[in-house]
């Protein structure tokens, strides 16, 4: 299935979301649409994990004081310096905010004032060791 952000899916290939829906993509649309701003989060942050390096640590958790969702990605180096990450979570958060028009969403590290005590779940290219505790504390 393609997960590119700014893509669609069809059977067998990638299209640009510009052309002309089949009625596979329709349907996969209308999922979308249904699927809760959390849910369609934590698929992207799924993926986002699969394309960085190995030691990402991508933490979910909504803030109830501000109304956003919050997305921490530590260690703060791979935040500030990884480009192609950088371009990823950018894309995401636009296709989020198109998405669901009356969500917000922000992109933090761990030195954010906006950083959370508690997240809800969190994801990382690597299994759980005790060698990765910025993911799994």
């Amino acid at each position: 299935m393609c997960r590119l952000p700014g893509r669609y899916h069809s059977p067998g290939r990638c299209r640009p979301m510009d052309k002309k829906c089949t009625v596979n993509d329709s349907l996969f649309k209308k999922m979308l649409q249904i699927m809760s701003p959390a849910t369609y989060i934590k698929n992207s942050l799924t993926q986002l994990a699969s394309w960085s390096s190995p030691h990402t640590c991508f933490k979910y958790g909504f803030d109830e004081s501000i109304k956003t969702h919050v997305i921490e990605i530590t260690p703060k180096n791979e935040f500030y310096h990884a480009e192609l990450l950088t371009e990823a979570w950018v894309n995401m958060s636009l296709a989020f905010m198109a998405q669901y028009p009356t969500e917000d969403i922000v992109f933090i590290t761990a030195d954010s004032p906006l950083a959370l005590a508690r997240y809800q779940f969190a994801y990382t290219h690597q299994p759980a060791t005790s060698s990765s505790p910025a993911c799994f504390e």
